[in-house]
């Protein structure tokens, strides 16, 4: 079974505990290795960085989902503007757990037919997003008074 050292830890680990190294070429992505850092630590190093930056979490997600959907895209960071408070329910956005992500920031399209462009993107919360499978009656109240001025205002 072959191994190799990781960069960060210094630990010899099996392959199977390394990330696939991808690379872009015309015809789409494909694997051109290993990663030289272990999964748990390639977790770690992306879990530090999203915590520092939000922004950083959510392109990502964004780009896996350009990825599997082949929807146009050209959004950078500064692009990802994160309210204090979610547009739909105005209650404060926060780093969600894996219990509760309710109020975790995402991006929701104004248009889906444009896909992830400059201007289609506003930031709200996951339950806003969420809204017509499991609203409480509060949020529901809150919901339907700020759609309408939600979906009026002009795009940028």
């Amino acid at each position: 079974m072959e191994t190799q050292f990781c960069r960060i830890c210094n630990k010899e680990k099996t392959l199977e505990e390394y990330p696939d190294k991808w690379s872009q070429n015309k015809t789409g992505y494909r694997i051109i290795g290993k990663r030289n850092e272990c999964r748990d630590c390639s977790n770690n190093r992306r879990k530090q960085s999203y915590e520092r930056d939000w922004r950083k979490g959510i392109l990502m997600n964004v780009k896996q989902r350009v990825r599997l959907l082949k929807i146009p895209f050209n959004l950078t960071l500064e692009d990802i503007i994160i309210p204090e408070y979610c547009p739909i329910l105005n209650v404060k956005l926060q780093r969600g757990t894996k219990k509760d992500y309710r109020y975790s920031p995402t991006v929701d399209r104004l248009d889906n037919n444009k896909g992830y462009i400059k201007g289609n993107i506003r930031i709200i919360s996951k339950q806003a997003k969420k809204m017509k499978n499991n609203p409480t009656k509060e949020e529901l109240i809150q919901f339907s008074k700020n759609i309408m001025t939600y979906l009026n205002d002009d795009i940028v």
